[in-house]
């Protein structure tokens, strides 16, 4: 009897730690979906967002982009900023993954004309559509969601400059700044 016991409380173990390590190992599969280039295209707008992993976190950039007979062109926005002292707005998303919900955190649009401030910060919320492990050629598509946080408004409450409810189309896995 006490064999039987045992048998079944380390079958028991085994099973748990097996489906433990596969969950983490699906969750860390799918948290190393999102960094990459993204896109969404509205008419001829084209809406791009970069995504890299630096640590526990997850930060980007955007831009909109005037697209003309199928090619992106002139840029009619973009976070990643050069100020005239050379340096480069740090980025304009910043994310965390939380587990089966996917990325949460926040988007500093630095892109609305005649603000007053550097930028206006909002929440934003990313998580994968379909995520199939081992598919090679899927399309992979997340939803991208963008609201204001709770809290006073000070000055000016200029809208968002960016999509605040889309579905975003991964197109790279890598990040080329141009």
């Amino acid at each position: 009897m006490k064999n039987i016991l045992f048998l079944l409380l380390a079958f028991t173990l085994m099973s748990l730690s097996v489906s433990e390590s596969g969950s983490k190992m699906n969750q860390q599969t799918v948290s190393q979906s999102y960094p990459g280039t993204w896109h969404y295209q509205n008419g001829n707008r084209l809406f791009i967002v970069k995504i890299w992993q630096d640590g526990e976190h997850f930060l980007g950039h955007y831009k909109m982009v005037q697209v003309n007979n199928g090619v992106p062109g002139t840029i009619i926005y973009n976070s990643r900023r050069v100020y005239a002292n050379g340096e480069i707005f740090p980025f304009g998303i910043a994310t965390r993954y939380i587990n089966n919900f996917g990325l949460s955190g926040f988007i500093y649009d630095n892109t609305i004309a005649n603000n007053d401030e550097d930028y206006k910060s909002g929440n934003l919320e990313i998580r994968i559509n379909q995520f199939l492990p081992g598919c090679q050629n899927c399309t992979v598509t997340a939803t991208w969601k963008v609201f204001k946080g709770t809290g006073m408004i000070v000055g000016t409450n200029y809208p968002f400059s960016v999509p605040t409810d889309i579905t975003l189309t991964k197109v790279s896995d890598t990040v080329v700044w141009d």
